[in-house]
């Protein structure tokens, strides 16, 4: 679920340390919510006109892991690893990554990579298999 937006228009974005400047990028209801609440206005109206619901959030969450996760857990077991540092990287961006998805439908938190450490620590203690 992709929101469309006039405030998306020709802005500039950044993915994988490259900066983009057209405007395919469309921002997500993870990031609208995240811009919603944490957001600090520096120019223009205080108030972010978007309407973003919880249920909005965790539709996204399970059509992301679904989809990205998925394809990205398909992909990684086909790929060779050549050495620790590609693993480490590897392993870092499927656990801290499918565990900050979990958070957010959970307890309706966007964390970082580093608070998801902590997250996956003190929910996944003995935990075998996870339900979405």
């Amino acid at each position: 679920m992709l929101i469309k937006s006039e405030l998306l228009n020709d802005n500039p974005w950044y993915l994988e340390n490259n900066f983009y400047t057209n405007n395919s990028y469309i921002v997500n209801p993870i990031t609208w919510k995240y811009l919603k609440e944490t957001a600090i206005c520096v120019y223009g109206l205080n108030d972010l006109n978007v309407k973003i619901t919880n249920n909005d959030v965790i539709k996204y969450c399970h059509e992301n892991i679904n989809t990205y996760w998925k394809n990205w857990v398909n992909q990684t077991e086909k790929s060779a690893v050549h050495n620790l540092s590609e693993l480490t990287a590897i392993i870092e961006w499927g656990v801290l990554g499918i565990t900050r998805l979990h958070a957010t439908i959970f307890t309706g938190k966007i964390i970082s990579k580093l608070d998801a450490g902590f997250y996956a620590k003190n929910i996944f203690v003995g935990v075998t298999q996870l339900k979405f």
